[in-house]
């Protein structure tokens, strides 16, 4: 209902999860594919990305193999979006806020554009 008004909604997790971690290894891509058929999709996908080092630092209960297979997953998965934007967590934490700021601003201007 909230896109319908043209509002943004933004959360942390999608249903492309299920794709990326090890837990449901054992479901069938081809299901998968069927379900991502279904979904709503996101107007814009944020995909920040940083060394899978780092990502273990920051969450401890990862093996450095989970984190290069979910990140390998995670980027066969970009081009089925519409919009799909890498963030590197590499540079400057404020440079990382103000692209995603931007691409989203960007969005918003081209959606309220098409919608006149």
């Amino acid at each position: 209902r909230a896109k319908s008004k043209g509002q943004v909604i933004i959360f942390d997790r999608y249903f492309t999860d299920y794709y990326v971690i090890q837990s449901f290894k054992k479901v069938p891509d081809v299901l998968f594919k069927i379900v991502f058929k279904i979904v709503p999709k996101p107007d814009l996908l944020l995909y920040l990305e940083a060394e899978p080092n780092i990502i273990c630092t920051r969450k401890p209960e990862l093996r450095p193999e989970q984190v290069v297979h979910q990140q390998k997953r995670c980027k066969e998965l970009l081009p089925l979006f519409k919009k799909a934007q890498t963030y590197s967590t590499s540079i400057e934490r404020r440079q990382t806020i103000n692209k995603a700021i931007n691409d989203i601003k960007e969005l918003m201007v081209t959606r309220a554009r098409s919608k006149t």
